[in-house]
Order: C-alpha cells, then sequence, then structure tokens
C-alpha cells in the first residue's frame, strides 16, 4: 500500500505549519517537490522489520 503524492505532500507541510513536539525545520513545498523524486517503495525486506501504524 502506497499514500498518494498529493497526501503525502498535504502532510508533510501540514506538520511543518503546526510545529508539533518533535518539530526541527520547516519544510517548504519546494524542499517537498525536490524530495518527492527520491521516494521509493519499501521493499517487502524492509516491510517485514518495520512497525507498520494504522493512522486512520
Amino acid at each position: 500500500m502506497t499514500t498518494a503524492p498529493d497526501v503525502r505532500r498535504q502532510r508533510v507541510l501540514q506538520r511543518s505549519a503546526a510545529r508539533g513536539d518533535t518539530f526541527s525545520f520547516e519544510v517548504t513545498p519546494a524542499m517537498f517537490d525536490a524530495m518527492e523524486t527520491q521516494f521509493e517503495l519499501a521493499t517487502d525486506e524492509a516491510l517485514a522489520r518495520s512497525a507498520v501504524i494504522a493512522t486512520g
């Protein structure tokens, strides 16, 4: 399962705007767009060693 790029973008920008307890730096739209080109789906091997948390 993967999340659509527009949903990932919205989530990242909302976290930047909220500046919650774990905030360390703002991710601008340009920063997101540049890094989105590097996005890769997790492999089955990586997922087998991960904890996946459903958030809604």
